[in-house]
């Protein structure tokens, strides 16, 4: 920034010794008449001319550079508030899958005692027919007997 202004300065005083020497009257013929003026005149209005016009230029250059700017911040936060809103999505889905987890070891837990539960009553079952087919056999047993000694009995 201070380059610029000191550069600015420089060229300003090169101009203004330049529209020095040369300050004889030359005849400006403008719209609907003539004017003698001095040539230094003419110079250093048309730098201030020049001068201004660049800064009207320069400034319609800046307005639209601030507007851009200004969108450009406005998307920044819009981003910003997404993103906020996106990391507190983020944060009750972890807290959603911490919870199906927590279930989900519940639930196998629970399952495992399912199982446990399910082999002791099939062990008690094969008990029970084991207990059955003894009982079957020990009473097709005594009825074999039971036949055997009558048929013993009526043999004698």
């Amino acid at each position: 920034m201070q380059f610029g202004f000191i550069l600015a300065l420089i060229i300003s005083l090169l101009i203004s010794i330049f529209a020095i020497q040369n300050g004889n009257l030359v005849t400006i013929d403008l719209f609907f008449g003539s004017y003698e003026v001095s040539q230094a005149i003419i110079i250093l209005v048309s730098v201030f001319i020049g001068a201004i016009i660049a800064a009207i230029l320069g400034s319609v250059k800046q307005i639209k550079s601030f507007a851009v700017t200004k969108d450009l911040k406005n998307k920044v936060k819009q981003f910003e508030t997404e993103i906020s809103d996106m990391h507190k999505s983020l944060a009750g889905y972890e807290s959603d899958l911490k919870i199906i987890g927590d279930e989900k070891n519940s639930l196998r837990l629970e399952l495992s005692g399912l199982k446990e539960e399910y082999n002791k009553k099939v062990e008690e079952i094969k008990e029970i027919q084991n207990s059955v087919v003894l009982t079957q056999a020990q009473n097709n047993n005594d009825a074999y007997l039971e036949e055997d000694e009558k048929s013993q009995a009526e043999s004698q």
